[in-house]
């Protein structure tokens, strides 16, 4: 099992003591994360633009989706011997972006201890064959889980830890 699924258990473990009261009633959260990498937009688009692989996530073991690209399809991540089910919300090939979020299936809070996880992924070309990729994501405490600050140092770790992962794919492949 990798590192990333080891850790993003025990975190979901020992954060799931928090105050229900407090996260029903918590506001929507955001967080926005970006990195510089040095590959061609292209290539990047290439990487994250097909929902059905999500292979350049650390620890995923299998990716598949329902109706590839199309809003609406369904997408199931394996990591380890946990799965995310995901929707594809939008999907711009020409603006090199696409939207997407958790499904409500409980199985998706034994990853990512948080409910309505949405998330939206760009790609930008920079100068000099360097890409921009932004990676936003919104969602609320879990009611009985991390307070509001511990979401979103697990969301910010969950997000990085990809965004660093497809740096490392997309500029050694």
């Amino acid at each position: 099992m990798s590192c990333v699924v080891r850790l993003l258990g025990l975190l979901a473990a020992v954060l799931l003591a928090g105050s229900p009261a407090a996260a029903d009633q918590a506001p929507p959260l955001k967080l926005h994360l970006s990195i510089k990498i040095g590959a061609p937009a292209a290539k990047v688009w290439g990487l994250v633009g097909n929902f059905a692989d999500e292979s350049w996530y650390p620890g995923v073991t299998a990716s598949t989706a329902t109706d590839g690209n199309r809003p609406g399809s369904l997408r199931t991540v394996t990591l380890g011997d946990r799965k995310l089910a995901e929707m594809l919300r939008s999907y711009r090939a020409d603006k090199m972006s696409l939207g997407y979020g958790a499904t409500p299936a409980p199985e998706n809070q034994q990853v990512l201890p948080v409910r309505g996880f949405g998330s939206f992924i760009s790609v930008r070309s920079l100068p000099r064959g360097m890409t921009l990729v932004n990676w936003t994501a919104r969602y609320r405490p879990l009611p009985g889980g991390p307070d509001a600050d511990a979401a979103a140092g697990l969301v910010s770790r969950f997000l990085q830890a990809g965004l660093d992962n497809l740096k490392r794919v997309a500029e050694t492949q």
